[in-house]
């Protein structure tokens, strides 16, 4: 029997190590299509991994049929028209709420897809998916389907879901905000760099926004504060009329080399579109324009288009700009 037959019965090659050339190399059948008749194979070192291909007929004749223990073949093979072969890799994004049985489809498929994944961290994996697609009412589907499974979430899995409930926070309500973060500092007393930043994306969207600033040492202690961290203190700062700590942190980030995102600016205009005279707005302008010759920043096109609207609509100023294309 060759190999290919093997692999068409729905056997497995197991994994082969060896020594070669005095290095230590490992060979795993990594994937395996009938009708290209290509196998799929992965050499891996201590150093480097390299992922090429090889005919089936260069490997019949060092691999012994013997040597190939019968597996289930869905463990191999999956058949034509399976579930999770079809399954629409945009549910993430489309759907709202899922039950018990569509939750376990959608984990054995991220397994069979990604081979980093594993069971233990499936659960913040989907939420972390939740989030990416800013979709909280599917986060809560899954956490539901994790509760009829008689476990509790993890601290990675909450904290995707702080960060994703400070994204929505009009959706989900602060009171929301305060319940995750509660339970995830009862769990543990000093939070580490990933959750700290997880709590101050959330926090800062809150009327409890300064509750954040006290994470931010810990994150410097462990590692750099990036500037989505940065940003959404200084626009939470800018919201709650804290001007003087937002253009803070806009120092910090300055000095740090860091560019603040268009949440910041935008924010600004926003504030500035709030004020009753026309003085006042003009004020707060050239306040923004003289921080952005300051700290040499360059606006993005959405920042430059609000501030457009925000001289016709609100100031009766003529404006205009022009864009440039990159090529």
């Amino acid at each position: 029997m060759s190999l290919q037959q093997c692999l068409q019965n729905g056997k497995y090659v197991w994994p082969i190590s060896r020594h070669l050339g005095g290095s230590f190399h490992t060979c795993r059948v990594m994937n395996y299509h009938s009708a290209i008749k290509e196998l799929n194979i992965s050499f891996s070192s201590k150093i480097t991994v390299n992922v090429t291909n090889f005919h089936v007929r260069h490997l019949c004749n060092s691999v012994a049929p013997g040597d190939l223990p019968e597996l289930p073949r869905n463990l191999y093979i999956q058949p034509v028209g399976d579930k999770a072969n079809s399954m629409p890799k945009d549910i993430f994004r489309n759907k709202t709420e899922m039950s018990s049985t569509e939750w376990e489809e959608t984990i054995a498929f991220i397994l069979q897809e990604d081979s980093q994944v594993t069971v233990h961290c499936c659960d913040a994996v989907v939420i972390k998916k939740c989030l990416q697609h800013c979709n909280y009412s599917l986060a809560n589907s899954y956490l539901d389907h994790i509760a009829r499974q008689g476990r509790e979430p993890n601290l990675a899995t909450l904290g995707a879901y702080l960060q994703l409930c400070g994204q929505v926070v009009d959706q989900c309500g602060e009171e929301k905000i305060f319940e995750v973060y509660q339970r995830i500092t009862s769990q543990v007393k000093v939070l580490d760099s990933t959750l700290s930043k997880s709590a101050i994306l959330a926090l800062s969207s809150t009327r409890e926004w300064k509750k954040a600033l006290k994470h931010l040492p810990i994150i410097r202690k462990m590692s750099e504060i990036c500037r989505s961290t940065y940003s959404a203190i200084i626009a939470s700062a800018f919201r709650n009329g804290e001007y003087d700590t937002g253009f803070h942190y806009l120092d910090v980030m300055w000095q740090e080399n860091k560019l603040p995102t268009d949440q910041v600016f935008l924010e600004w205009v926003k504030q500035c579109t709030a004020l009753k005279t026309t003085e006042e707005k003009k004020a707060m302008m050239e306040t923004l324009f003289h921080k952005l010759a300051t700290y040499e920043i360059f606006p993005t096109l959405p920042v430059i288009q609000e501030i457009d609207l925000m001289y016709k609509e609100h100031l009766a100023w003529f404006s205009s700009y022009v864009t440039i294309p990159s090529s």
